[in-house]
């Protein structure tokens, strides 16, 4: 696994002691680098060099009396590396595997004090974006599933993939989705982009589908728009000042700036809601006259 320094941990709730004079702490989570994990957790840990993730689930979560942190992780396993013993069972490429039994390699106990570990595709997402595995697929239907994407992205490719649609927002349109998909390779990747730019993949619903490298905006980049102020700039400013304050309302009265100001701001909103919703109206209108044409072709 990666090694990493300073990395801050933290344990969850106590489960119970163990050991022959009782020594052993037993936990039910801990926090890792900022991240909570339970017992029982599927998680992705990656080795360095390695780009394909190790997938397993916590099942036992412990510290020794010599305070070394440990997990026992049994390990899920892919069609490949089990071949022998499914034989002629018909599985899927993507499918996997949760070992079981006590046989060598199905489990194994592994140090909380080095490695990194992902419980979610967001943090898949992040490790992509940095190798240029991340791909952002557009004109989806937004009702396709995240496991429907990575079926069409075999069916038309032959590559496995790990897919997550993006949650609409309230300025998305209602008649378009988008989904981020991980590849294994940058190779992979650019080739779906190229393909996508030279051809078009008319999906069911006779929508082409759009791929382009995926960006993940950034937390630290804070958004710079007339009349707004960034909150933390004013942290420190905001505690003297609610020091000295004086007990007031906490509504705005009638009478005040701030009320004149808020008013203002929601009439500005539901204007700019029933714009969204006109556009959206609109882009739904064009969709039918599109697939109407695309039919009367066929």
């Amino acid at each position: 696994m990666v090694e990493t320094d300073d990395i801050s941990f933290s344990w969850g709730k106590k489960k119970g002691r163990g050991g022959a004079k009782k020594e052993v702490q037993f936990y039910e989570s801990f926090t890792f680098d900022g991240v909570e994990y339970s017992l029982y957790d599927s998680v992705y840990l990656y080795k360095e060099g390695e780009q394909e993730p190790y997938i397993g689930k916590l099942i036992k979560i412990w510290e020794p009396a010599n305070q070394a942190r440990k997990v026992k992780i049994l390990w899920f396993f892919h069609p490949l590396e089990i071949s022998n013993h499914l034989r002629h069972e018909k599985v899927l490429e993507n499918e996997l595997f949760l070992a079981s039994g006590d046989g060598v390699g199905l489990a194994n106990i592994n140090p909380l004090d080095k490695g990194k570990y992902y419980t979610s595709i967001e943090s898949r997402m992040k490790i992509a974006h940095d190798q240029g595995t991340l791909v952002l697929l557009q004109n989806l239907d937004p009702a396709y599933t995240s496991s429907e994407i990575e079926d069409i992205i075999w069916c038309a490719f032959r590559e496995i993939c790990s897919a997550k649609m993006i949650q609409r927002s309230a300025t998305s349109s209602l008649h378009s989705g988008q989904a981020f998909v991980i590849f294994k390779t940058r190779e992979a990747a650019e080739r779906i982009i190229s393909k996508l730019e030279e051809e078009c993949l008319m999906l069911p619903n006779l929508r082409p589908l759009v791929a382009i490298p995926g960006a993940l905006s950034s937390p630290d980049k804070q958004p710079s728009f007339p009349g707004h102020l960034v909150i933390d700039k004013l942290k420190h400013q905001m505690q003297r000042e609610s020091r000295e304050a004086v007990s007031t309302s906490h509504s705005s009265q009638s009478n005040t700036l701030e009320y004149e100001l808020a008013l203002e701001w929601r009439l500005l909103q539901d204007r700019l809601d029933w714009c969204w919703r006109k556009l959206h109206k609109q882009q739904g209108e064009e969709l039918k006259k599109l697939k109407r044409s695309f039919k009367s072709k066929k």
